[in-house]
């Protein structure tokens, strides 16, 4: 089992706001804007989980989790309600060393994955997780759930990326697979190459996954996929308007520029109207490539978080998780 946090503890039911298709959407209280949405697409089920922490009036935690394998939405769900007390619970969090905090809290989801009696093999979850604290913006991160900064350059709102995608594509990555005793190839069919790069174990047909990174997936682990998360931080300007954070449903049907150029369409103001926009924009992009995979999106406006809150107001915490 997965102890202290078991599934019945977190695994809630989904919220009424939850549950139509592209309207999930909440709007935080405290001193940040932010909105998310999700859209299960043409699979049957959604394997997304997101997370959402006001620690502060001057701290929020933001997470992504994307499932994949036949128990690929225990393992998002999982980590999505263990996350956050792993995450304050931890010593680090307490003297305020996020980084070691965040890389704590990651191997220990996964350690509490590999123990559990639920078979993930073959099953697991990517992590994007960003911390805003005041100007300070903390990405850590596991897979392809990717974090990125929306700035305003010359009157345009521009999409620079604050993580990088763990997957065979990238060479560190594959090495660590090849080191391991893994195979990294494309799949084949009739003989022939097809596709992006995945790892394999030698002489068999599994996994077969593009990520390099994760929590769970015991049988990739075997051949060198690995838990630890890489983290950035950002010191935000009075340029950057915003961070999103989304799985790789998202970018694969829309990129860092269409992204940008459907919030420097809309009024920024409005997070709702945007995550909504850009959930559309690659559902219609995931067709157009005839790929099937869930969407979930998050964006977090950074206008507000930039000045120092009263001292009266800090303190507040506020938790919600789908």
């Amino acid at each position: 089992g997965l102890l202290p946090w078991t599934f019945a503890h977190h695994f809630r039911p989904p919220l009424a706001a939850a549950q139509p298709t592209r309207k999930a959407v909440l709007t935080a209280m405290a001193s940040l804007r932010w909105a998310w949405a999700t859209d299960h697409g043409s699979k049957p089920e959604n394997q997304d989980a997101f997370l959402q922490a006001t620690l502060s009036e001057r701290l929020s935690l933001f997470a992504v989790f994307d499932g994949h394998g036949v128990n690929g939405k225990v393992a998002a769900d999982f980590a999505a309600g263990a996350f956050l007390p792993l995450f304050t619970g931890s010593r680090e969090f307490k003297h305020n060393r996020f980084k070691s905090a965040l890389k704590k809290t990651f191997l220990e989801i996964h350690s509490q994955l590999r123990e559990s009696s639920v078979d993930m093999q073959q099953s697991g979850t990517t992590a994007s997780v960003v911390i805003v604290d005041g100007s300070s913006i903390v990405c850590a991160w596991v897979g392809d759930s990717r974090c990125a900064l929306l700035s305003s350059q010359g009157g345009k709102i521009v999409c620079r990326r604050l993580s990088r995608d763990h997957n065979c594509g990238v060479p560190r990555e594959a090495n660590r697979i090849r080191r391991a005793g893994g195979l990294v190839r494309p799949a084949l069919r009739d003989g022939v190459p097809v596709g992006p790069p995945r790892l394999w174990v030698k002489g068999t047909g599994s996994p077969g996954q593009c990520v390099t990174r994760s929590l769970g997936d015991l049988m990739a682990h075997s051949i060198g996929v690995i838990a630890e998360p890489e983290i950035e931080r950002h010191s935000a300007t009075n340029n950057d308007r915003a961070v999103i954070l989304a799985s790789d449903g998202v970018w694969d049907g829309i990129d860092d520029g269409g992204v940008a150029s459907l919030i420097d369409a809309k009024r920024y103001d409005d997070p709702n109207s945007i995550v909504q926009a850009i959930v559309t924009a690659a559902s219609e992009g995931l067709q157009r490539i005839g790929h099937r995979d869930n969407i979930t999106v998050c964006i977090v406006f950074l206008g507000d978080a930039l000045a120092e809150p009263p001292a009266e107001k800090r303190g507040k915490l506020f938790f919600w998780h789908r």
